[in-house]
């Protein structure tokens, strides 16, 4: 079961709606995910996140997934959800710092 721990889920779908999965690790989920986000539609785009207590900006919720494991944070993998939730409650936190929604220029 540990060997699974690390991996992602990547569904795809052809024009017949025919889905395929694939168990990659982590890493590579994320890289596929940066690579075809330019392929995203408008409504799908995701929001820049800021964390108030730095000032760093991230590009969306999942950009922060480095930034919190470099400060030796363990993180979960709804941390995603947990940051967005704490960008739509100023009083609420995700691994002990408050987020907020931006507009980049």
């Amino acid at each position: 079961m540990s060997k699974l721990k690390n991996r992602c889920v990547i569904v795809l779908k052809d024009e017949e709606e025919k889905s395929y999965n694939y168990r990659v690790p982590k890493e590579l989920f994320l890289k596929f995910q940066e690579e075809l986000a330019q392929y995203r539609s408008e409504s799908a785009k995701p929001k820049a996140i800021m964390c108030v207590e730095t000032g760093e900006i991230f590009r969306c919720a999942r950009a922060t997934y480095k930034w919190l494991e470099e400060k030796e944070l363990h993180v979960s993998y709804s941390f995603e959800a947990s940051i967005k939730k704490a960008c739509n409650n100023p009083n609420r936190t995700a691994y002990g710092f408050h987020w907020e929604f931006v507009e980049l220029g």
